[in-house]
């Protein structure tokens, strides 16, 4: 039987979830709600055919900073958006299609019904922040704070339509960025510098398009004091980091970074899907050490032969936990989520086997559904209830290390 050590090893008092399903099941939720969010803000800046319920000046406002920004909105505020607009939003795109609206329905009112368990909180679970304004060439993110499980969770949007084409000249940019290693972290690995994917990198470093931000402002800059205000505003919240493909490595690759910010609550938890490889071997032995000195928590969710997950391969590295769900297994039904971790101490033929497990190789696919990793999760969720994230790094056998303080 799990104890209190095991369930809570990082010396808090806060009610972490008690199980794996879960936190997948609400951070992938809230995901797609701000992927589809997006989509809406979008259509609702469309002076030509406004939407009911929500100005045109009111969505160009939504990306200034925190507190600033116009005005936040519960799902089930963004539910009545939708409804109230449904021929409008057809006419918009597949986005708002028969499907998709009911996915999105579903989980509103399922996040709609979980605010309401708490009367006495004033707009508990609401988008706090969204900034697309420049989103043909920055990276676009939201952050829902959830008072209800004392959540500030920072999504990145991935690939879509919106900015298609800088989304894939990011994926497919694959030399390597060298970078300087955090302050936090010299010494304590074998190298001072890190290697990253270029393209993911410069979309989340790059300087901003924003004429008005100070010279030298990073998208990265501008998350972390968004991140700073609502900290300092909401001190017993934990921080959790998510996105989908491109979504989900730049949300790996600004937890890890994260992690290594003195001002933010620890451990950061990084819970994203379908994410490709993003760093070099010093980031991966990087990752490790914030994994066990409990600065930071990384679950990366692998739907099985998903491509997106196994590239770029030469030379880069996953960081983190990863759980692989099947859809079919023996005799069409779904077999045993598949939990595995890198660990730094493994003999040579344990690495082989596992990024043989996680290589392009053995995932030759090419879907691309957001929501298909949602139906994972519910088709998992009797197994995924057997485990604990925090129990899972509290595992010696699995991870390789024994959590300790920094």
């Amino acid at each position: 039987m799990a104890t209190e050590a095991d369930t809570n090893p990082y010396n808090d008092d806060f009610e972490w979830p008690s199980t794996l399903y879960r936190e997948m099941r609400d951070i992938s939720t809230v995901a797609f709600f701000i992927y589809q969010f997006g989509y809406l803000i979008d259509a609702a800046r469309d002076e030509s055919e406004p939407l009911v319920g929500v100005t045109t000046n009111e969505a160009n406002k939504i990306n200034n900073k925190v507190g600033d920004y116009g005005r936040s909105f519960t799902p089930a505020e963004v539910k009545s958006l939708i409804q109230d607009n449904r021929k409008r939003l057809k006419s918009y795109g597949k986005e708002f299609n028969n499907k998709n609206v009911e996915i999105l329905n579903i989980i509103l009112d399922k996040l709609q019904a979980r605010a309401d368990e708490f009367p006495d909180m004033e707009r508990p679970l609401v988008v706090e922040a969204y900034d697309d304004l420049h989103q043909k060439k920055e990276c676009v993110y939201g952050i829902v704070r959830d008072s209800t499980n004392k959540r500030l969770t920072l999504c990145f949007r991935g690939t879509n339509k919106l900015s298609l084409v800088k989304n894939w000249l990011s994926n497919v940019s694959i030399l390597k960025e060298k970078v300087e290693i955090p302050d936090m972290l010299k010494g304590k690995v074998s190298e001072d510098n890190l290697n990253f994917h270029s393209g993911f990198y410069n979309y989340l470093f790059k300087e901003t398009e924003d004429e008005s931000d100070e010279k030298g402002t990073t998208k990265y800059d501008q998350i972390l004091e968004d991140l700073k205000e609502l900290t300092v505003k909401y001190p017993d919240h934990k921080v959790y980091v998510t996105g989908h493909s491109l979504g989900a490595a730049l949300s790996g690759l600004c937890s890890f970074f994260l992690a290594c910010e003195p001002d933010l609550p620890k451990p950061i938890s990084c819970i994203n899907f379908a994410s490709p490889r993003f760093g070099g071997e010093i980031y991966y032995e990087s990752s490790q050490y914030l994994e066990k000195t409990k600065q930071l928590r990384m679950l990366r969710s692998v739907n099985d032969n998903d491509s997106i997950a196994s590239v770029p391969s030469v030379g880069y590295y996953h960081g983190g936990i990863s759980c692989t769900m099947e859809k079919n297994g023996w005799f069409f039904k779904a077999g045993k989520p598949s939990i595995e971790y890198r660990k730094m101490g493994s003999r040579w033929w344990s690495k082989l086997s596992y990024d043989l497990s996680q290589s392009a190789w053995t995932s030759l696919n090419i879907g691309y559904d957001h929501g298909d990793y949602i139906s994972r999760i519910k088709l998992h969720k009797e197994e995924l209830e057997k485990y604990n994230f925090n129990k899972l790094y509290a595992d010696e056998d699995l991870t390789g290390f024994k959590l300790e303080d920094k």
